[in-house]
């Protein structure tokens, strides 16, 4: 199979895992062109070619202003990685600076916002497989305070069934009890279970209801971060991962506080399952392994996994015809069939491709077909603002859609290099 053959077989293959056909028409020139000269150079200068365009492309995103002259963001960690049993790709492009002043390193933990509720998804179905839960268990039954939920399982919380309501909000607690009176006041305004509606609320009201479940399981008190930790990010190998971190080289949350930007999650101490994790890059990549490694491995035998059953719900469309029908499970984002203003999950990766993203800016796409991940975490949201800058969102879509058709092609050169058996690791770290 010469070069051209070998890449005609490989975009066929990913149009045949459902990646957008204009999509890759864009990427096959400049594909076409690395083809041409990868013979006659190292693996190294191959990705220095292509890493060079994205460390051009990361700072103009991270020098962007607003008309006020201001930085749109101040801080950029972007990671694209490749896993796979032959070397792994892990690219790494970081800078500006923490919310104390610092540079920012590979060490700096961002406030991933609403991305948390990820977190919170993969643990449920972890502690389902192991038995300590069933999706199918009504919330009010496992926790008397949340008896406003009627009968509303597990299962129609991270379907973000319904139309949730509390007698105020939680934020407005003057402390943590209060704020959680607040949150115990939870009601159904609607008990639809045709159509999803987003909203924080049942992700706190999970991850409330699972410290009373795994109090009474492990027999001693514990809390959401303590959950967490025992069951989905120790195991992970994710040590970089947690709710209110005790060191300040922290970006992403707006404060010099140390604090997370979210206030309900601020307000009920920090560690709930809507929001309050803070992460970087590298643990971002772990997590991606760790989700990709059950097409490898006796699932059966690695306990610590999650199923590859309950990974192909997360990027499966749950309520096609529903007005927010491109969001799934606890609000993540998922490739909608009619391909139109879905943005925020690149049409170009394989279906069941899901990305979370929260409301400081940060978001993580995850590609289990192609095996593929992009982490984007940045300082974007100053404390107490309403909204990130528009020019932001308008600047991110820009630079994901890059930063994606770069992944697509370093993908393919990967494959080569396979392909002709030059096998090779790449753990790089680009200051920008």
């Amino acid at each position: 199979m010469n070069k051209d053959e070998f890449l005609e077989q490989q975009i066929k293959q990913l149009l045949q895992t459902g990646s957008d056909k204009q999509d890759l028409e864009k990427i096959l020139g400049e594909l076409k062109e690395i083809m041409k000269k990868i013979d006659d150079r190292s693996p190294e200068e191959t990705i220095e070619e292509l890493t060079n365009e994205i460390k051009e492309k990361s700072q103009m995103f991270l020098d962007k202003k607003n008309q006020d002259n201001e930085s749109i963001i101040t801080a950029l960690s972007t990671c694209i990685y490749l896993p796979s049993l032959t070397g792994e790709y892990k690219l790494k492009f970081i800078g500006g600076k923490t919310s104390d002043g610092l540079d920012v390193n590979e060490e700096t933990l961002f406030d991933i916002a609403s991305i948390t509720k990820m977190y919170t998804l993969l643990l449920t179905f972890k502690l389902e497989e192991l038995g300590i839960i069933k999706l199918t268990d009504k919330i009010s039954d496992l926790d008397s305070r949340f008896i406003g939920l009627e009968d509303f399982t597990i299962e129609d919380i991270i379907l973000l069934c319904g139309e949730l309501y509390t007698k105020g909000n939680p934020k407005d607690g003057k402390t943590k009890e209060e704020a959680e009176k607040i949150l115990e006041t939870i009601y159904l305004k609607s008990n639809d279970r045709t159509r999803n509606l987003y909203t924080d609320l049942g992700a706190i009201v999970l991850s409330k209801t699972l410290e009373t479940v795994l109090s009474k399981y492990l027999n001693r008190q514990v809390t959401f971060d303590e959950i967490m930790e025992e069951f989905l990010l120790k195991p992970f190998g994710l040590n970089e991962t947690k709710f209110n971190p005790d060191n300040y080289n922290l970006a992403g949350n707006g404060n010099t506080l140390g604090l997370v930007h979210d206030p309900k999650s601020r307000a009920l101490g920090g560690n709930v399952g809507s929001a309050g994790i803070f992460t970087n890059s590298d643990d971002l990549a772990k997590l991606a392994k760790q989700m990709y490694i059950v097409d490898y491995c006796n699932y059966n035998a690695l306990k610590n996994l999650v199923s590859k059953k309950n990974l192909d719900k997360m990027g499966t469309v749950t309520f096609p015809n529903s007005a927010q029908s491109n969001k799934g499970l606890l609000g993540g984002y998922q490739k909608h069939p009619d391909r139109e203003n879905k943005w925020l999950d690149p049409l170009a990766y394989a279906d069941k491709t899901f990305t979370f993203q929260g409301f400081t800016g940060a978001a993580a796409t995850f590609d289990p077909t192609n095996k593929i991940h992009n982490n984007f975490l940045v300082g974007a949201i100053k404390d107490g603002a309403p909204k990130k800058d528009a020019l932001f969102l308008e600047t991110f879509r820009i630079y994901q859609q890059f930063i994606v058709y770069k992944t697509l092609e370093l993908l393919i050169v990967k494959k080569y290099y396979e392909f002709i058996n030059t096998k090779e690791e790449i753990d790089a770290t680009f200051k920008i």
